[in-house]
């Protein structure tokens, strides 16, 4: 998106002019048509592009019920896989579906899958 010109602001309909406002930072909600088309030509001049935001993958620490399932799995590992998940409902306060996908996630993740 350029510099618009007057001829460009005055030309556009209802949805470019809250696109183009949008973009340029202007809270356009409750402005009529003609206060949006003055406020672009108070502020003609480009968007700043909008940085992206770059999420780093792989290994993460896990928060929440995760670390505490993983927690009650590394302390009773020698217990049958029922017990570990009854542990989870109760500690964790996990569903029973939750807990037994809770188990083979950290079931698959110490056993080296990703």
């Amino acid at each position: 998106m350029a510099q618009l010109t007057d001829k460009q602001i005055d030309d556009m309909n209802r949805a470019d002019l809250a696109k183009a406002c949008k973009a340029r930072g202007i809270k356009h909600g409750k402005l009529s048509l003609m206060q949006q088309r003055d406020a672009l030509k108070a502020n003609k001049d480009e968007p700043k592009p909008k940085e992206k935001k770059v999420r780093e993958k792989g290994n993460r620490e896990p928060r929440g019920k995760m670390a505490l399932a993983i927690d009650l799995f590394q302390k009773n590992k020698d217990k049958p896989r029922k017990e570990i998940i009854k542990l989870f409902q109760e500690k964790a306060k996990l569903t029973k579906a939750g807990s037994a996908t809770y188990y083979a996630l950290i079931q698959k993740r110490l056993r080296g899958g990703k």
